[in-house]
C-alpha cells in the first residue's frame, strides 16, 4: 500500500524485486488503463456483472535469504 508510510510497511528492494512484488497491482492498473483508453476511443462496454472486474492475485510472502550454516562458512574459509 503506497500510502502507508509506517516503518513496518517499508522495505528496501531492488527494482526487479519491487516489480515482482507489485506484479498483481501493475496488472490491475494496466487493465484499467487499457479499458479507459478503449472507452475514450468509443469502444462500447458489455456489462457482465462482477465477473468482469479485475481481481488482484494474493500477494506472495517474501522469503528472506537463509543464513549460511557453520559448515558453509567453514567450507568458504578453507578455499585456497
Amino acid at each position: 500500500m503506497p500510502e502507508n508510510c509506517n516503518p513496518v510497511n517499508l522495505r528496501a528492494m531492488c527494482q526487479g524485486c519491487h516489480l515482482h512484488y507489485d506484479a498483481g497491482l501493475h496488472a490491475v492498473t494496466r487493465a484499467q488503463t487499457r479499458a479507459r483508453a478503449l472507452a475514450d476511443a468509443g469502444q462500447l462496454a458489455v456489462d457482465v456483472g462482477p465477473a468482469a472486474a479485475p481481481v488482484m492475485p494474493p500477494a506472495r510472502p517474501q522469503a528472506l535469504p537463509a543464513a549460511p550454516s557453520a559448515a558453509t562458512e567453514q567450507l568458504l574459509l578453507d578455499l585456497p
